[in-house]
């Protein structure tokens, strides 16, 4: 079979309508997450050095007794708070109505995005930012 001009266009058509579906869903999860989520108490189950700098983190709450697991990713937050943070309680932001969709709050920039006060409970976290 041989590639056609055509073949070429549906292929990137496809590409395109993908990553707007991906866009899209990211971004209805955050916009969830900022106007209908609730602070919670978590716990870090893991951390480590992901790609490009970026470092993982793998965490759990409670929501209606039921354990909840999430992940997430800080390019801002520097690998070697791993030993700091594993076993810790830390603030989970979720959407009650749908708690997998949920977040880790770690950072300043985190609470700001929210309009929320960063406690001072977190603030020995700010000694890990790269930047």
């Amino acid at each position: 079979m041989t590639v056609t001009r055509n073949h070429i266009k549906i292929f990137f058509a496809i590409i395109l309508i993908a990553c707007t579906v991906a866009y899209a869903v990211r971004f209805r999860k955050a916009s969830e997450l900022e106007e209908h989520g609730t602070i919670t108490t978590g716990y870090v189950t893991s951390v480590w050095d992901a790609y490009k700098g970026w470092t993982r983190f793998k965490y759990y709450y409670f929501h209606n007794g039921k354990k909840i697991k999430g992940s997430d990713s800080y390019k801002t937050l520097s690998f070697t708070i791993k030993d700091s943070l594993v076993g810790k309680a830390v603030p989970i932001l979720y959407v009650p109505e749908n708690p997998q969709n949920n977040k880790l709050l770690l950072t300043e920039a985190d609470f700001n995005g929210l309009n929320k006060e960063f406690p001072d409970s977190l603030k020995w976290i700010q000694r890990y930012e790269k930047w």
